[in-house]
């Protein structure tokens, strides 16, 4: 992907990034345009992220993040399939 813009003392500039940064850059801003991130996902009534700990062993457990909303599950729905179909796009398959 070519992104083309201007600098401060009014010279372009041709930025080069590839489709995997660009999707990147598209669901990060789209995570947090909705107040989620990307490894929230819905159980018993709850947003839910799965937290790794580490000590002198590491395990990893599902805490409660927030309550969810009626908005959440649209947003975390909403946001799964457009990085499913983002993904198919850039990369050129149906």
């Amino acid at each position: 992907m070519r992104i083309e813009g201007t600098v401060v003392k009014k010279e372009s500039t041709v930025i080069e990034i590839s489709n995997s940064d660009y999707h990147k850059m598209i669901m990060k801003e789209l995570y947090e345009l909705f107040n989620l991130k990307s490894d929230y996902f819905i159980s018993d009534g709850n947003i839910m992220q799965n937290v790794e700990y580490h000590t002198s062993h590491s395990w990893d457990s599902d805490e409660i993040v927030r309550p969810v909303t009626k908005d959440d599950e649209l947003n975390i729905n909403f946001l799964k399939k457009i990085n499913s179909e983002l993904y198919k796009k850039l990369e050129g398959k149906k």
